[in-house]
């Protein structure tokens, strides 16, 4: 018998579901629970069709045991589940809680990657001690590439050795799958699992993105470099707007004696968030005028660099004593729109007109500016670490969707 057989699916044959309830995190395509694979546990079974010689067989359950677990076709018992489509193991808990997509979107050296380690590695601690919920890998295997970028930075005693790697079209933030008999780099995605502590109770599973900015330039072929789908199926945009690279912007923080370099700069974000609405609508087949049903964060990084500039003092953290307020998230919004408003308000719109819900905020994931280590090489210094409000775009989605204010 051959693994194809085994398995119920042939390399060219096409699966085809029998329900929608659920979408892989990988490939995003919809199936039912009926239609979950399982994955082979004895050693024999080692080799799938699709996949390849590495991995363990894929197939659909048809044997139980006497507690009604499935068993694989050597009749060992198995706990992995895979996607029907792409294959791909699944997360802890997968189809038996929402699943909420946080798409990072950025242009190429906006910070996106340390914005994303940075988060995780704070996220956890915020919101068990402030929102009495616990933050739980849910894939420890496929956010270990996220967890080595963590260690990178905050296990770091050099410079140097706090450098993350610039995302690429391809690498370890992507992973290659099959799909209608083409091999297609999908972006890695970074799956946590929230559960309220007391009275405990699962509640959601939270899943990361990190797009190469490639993905987002005009003339990129969805069907050829489906990398940036996940936006349209999204719950949570997250724009990292990269001041630095902005020319209006620049330009106001030469005037103000804030950045004394002088250089070239080539401004994508209109572009990106112009592109990024097309993408949206062209994927879900909706009029951009209808307005996105999606929460968009927009948020200005590197906020080290010109907080000074901001009318009225310092932003207030809208987590305080271990306490979250809303009304100082849309209070800071106000203040940050505002100021974009007197310095390039064509992104304000750009940002607006893809989601009725828009808020802005502002970030320094590093609580510094980069150090120079080599030529057109920067660094953060593992000394002087210290993030600011890189949590409260998250804060503020989960309490518009599981009210967490009940502390304030």
């Amino acid at each position: 018998m051959t693994e194809s057989i085994k398995s119920g699916l042939g390399e060219n044959d096409e699966f085809i579901p029998k329900g929608t309830g659920m979408s892989c995190p990988t490939c995003w395509m919809k199936f039912g629970a009926g239609d979950l694979m399982h994955i082979a546990v004895h050693e024999s079974l080692r080799g799938d069709p699709i996949l390849g010689s590495n991995h363990m067989l894929r197939f659909f359950a048809k044997q139980f045991s006497s507690s009604g677990r499935p068993v694989d076709p050597k009749g060992v018992m198995v706990f992995e589940t895979a996607c029907p489509f792409c294959r791909i193991q699944l997360p802890k808990n997968f189809g038996h809680l929402p699943q909420h997509i946080v798409s990072i979107v950025g242009d190429q050296n906006s910070g996106k990657s340390y914005y994303l380690s940075v988060l995780t590695n704070k996220l956890g601690d915020v919101l068990y001690k402030s929102f009495n919920l616990r933050m739980r890998d849910a894939d420890p295997t496929g956010n270990a590439v996220l967890n080595e970028m963590q260690n990178s930075i905050f296990s770091a005693i050099r410079p140097e050795d706090a450098i993350l790697a610039k995302t690429k079209l391809e690498g370890d933030m992507y992973v290659r799958i099959k799909r209608y008999g083409r091999s297609m780099a999908y972006p890695r995605p970074f799956t946590f699992n929230l559960e309220r502590v007391s009275p405990r109770k699962d509640l959601c599973s939270l899943v990361f993105y990190d797009n190469a900015g490639e993905h987002f330039q005009p003339g990129v072929n969805v069907a050829e470099s489906p990398g940036a789908l996940h936006v349209a199926y999204s719950d949570l945009i997250l724009f990292l707007f990269d001041p630095l690279n902005s020319i209006q912007f620049a330009k106001f923080l030469q005037k103000s004696k804030l950045v004394q370099e002088s250089r070239r700069i080539v401004d994508k974000h209109n572009t990106i968030l112009s592109e990024l609405e097309n993408r949206i609508g062209t994927i879900t087949n909706t009029p951009s005028d209808s307005g996105y049903n999606k929460s968009f964060a927009f948020v200005l990084n590197k906020l080290d660099a010109w907080e000074h500039l901001l009318e009225g003092g310092p932003l207030e953290d809208p987590i305080r004593n271990e306490k979250f307020d809303s009304r100082i998230i849309d209070k800071n919004s106000e203040r940050l729109r505002a100021f974009l408003m007197t310095v390039c308000p064509s992104v304000v719109a750009a940002a607006e007109s893809i989601a009725y819900k828009c808020k802005f905020f502002a970030a320094c994931p590093l609580g510094h500016s980069p150090i120079k280590v080599a030529s057109g090489l920067y660094a953060p210094d593992p000394s002087k670490i210290d993030p600011r409000f890189v949590e409260t775009p998250i804060a503020w989605f989960l309490n518009e969707r599981y009210p967490i204010e009940s502390n304030a």
